[in-house]
C-alpha cells in the first residue's frame, strides 16, 4: 500500500518548480518549456500537506496490521514522509524555482513562499488550544529541522541555490523559534512538550552560530 501511495505522491511533488516540455520541430510552435502555474504548485502543496505529511490514522488499524506485522511499522512510513519533504526541498527543485523567479518575478511560486507553506503546514499544531504532535509528527519535524539546518550550516563553498535559501531559512527559523515559545505554556504533555523544547534549543543553536541562544 506504502509503495503505490508514495509513486502517487511523488507525481504531485513533481507539479512543485515544474516544468513541461511542449514538443515541436525546431523552428515551428511556440514556446518549448513552460512553468507550471503559481497557484497549481501551491495547490500541489496543500495537497501533500494535507494527504502526505498528516499522521495516516487509517493505515494505522492496530486490527489491520498485526494480521500482517509487528514492527517498523512507524519505519516505514516516517521514511515515506521524510522522503516526499527532501524531495519537495531538494537543491534541483529549489533551482528551478529560483530560475522562475529570475524570470517572472512575482507571477511564480517563489521559494521562501514554499518553504513558508510547509513550515505552516507542518507545525499546525501550535495554533491548538492545548498543543499536541504524536509521535510520527514529532519526526516529521525533526526531519523538517534538519533539512534547513543544513542550508544554514556555514561552509567556505556551496551551491548559489543555498545561497538563496540561506535568508529564507533564517526567517523561517526565527519565525519558528516565535511560534513555539508562545506555544510552549498551553503544552499539557509531557511528550509534546520535550519535542518543542529540543526543536527550539535546535533552533536557537543554529540562528547563534552553533551557541545556545544568550551564550557568548
Amino acid at each position: 500500500i506504502l509503495r503505490h501511495r508514495t509513486m502517487w505522491l511523488d507525481a504531485v511533488a513533481k507539479q512543485v518548480g515544474g516544468v513541461l516540455e511542449n514538443r515541436s520541430l525546431a523552428g515551428r510552435g511556440g514556446e518549448q518549456f513552460t512553468r507550471v502555474s503559481k497557484e497549481r504548485q501551491r495547490e500541489a502543496v496543500r495537497f501533500l500537506l494535507d494527504k502526505a505529511f498528516t499522521t495516516p490514522t487509517k493505515l494505522l488499524n492496530p486490527a489491520i496490521i498485526n494480521l500482517f506485522s509487528y514492527h517498523n511499522v512507524a519505519d516505514d512510513i516516517m521514511s515515506e514522509q521524510k522522503s516526499a519533504l527532501t524531495s519537495l526541498l531538494n537543491e534541483d527543485r529549489l533551482k528551478r524555482l529560483f530560475d522562475a523567479e529570475v524570470l517572472y518575478g512575482d507571477k511564480c511560486y517563489k521559494a521562501y513562499q514554499l518553504v513558508n507553506d510547509l513550515q505552516g503546514g507542518l507545525w499546525s499544531e501550535l495554533n491548538a488550544e492545548h498543543p499536541h504532535i504524536d509521535p510520527l509528527r514529532r519526526a516529521l519535524q525533526g526531519a523538517y529541522l534538519d533539512i534547513l539546518k543544513k542550508e544554514l550550516d556555514v561552509k567556505e563553498q556551496v551551491p548559489t541555490s543555498a545561497l538563496l535559501l540561506r535568508p529564507v531559512a533564517r526567517a523561517a527559523f526565527a519565525e519558528l523559534a516565535k511560534r513555539i515559545r508562545a506555544a510552549l505554556p498551553k503544552v499539557q504533555d509531557q511528550e509534546t512538550k520535550l519535542h518543542l523544547e529540543n526543536a527550539l534549543s535546535e533552533i536557537d543553536t543554529t540562528l547563534n552560530g552553533g551557541h545556545p541562544s544568550g551564550a557568548k
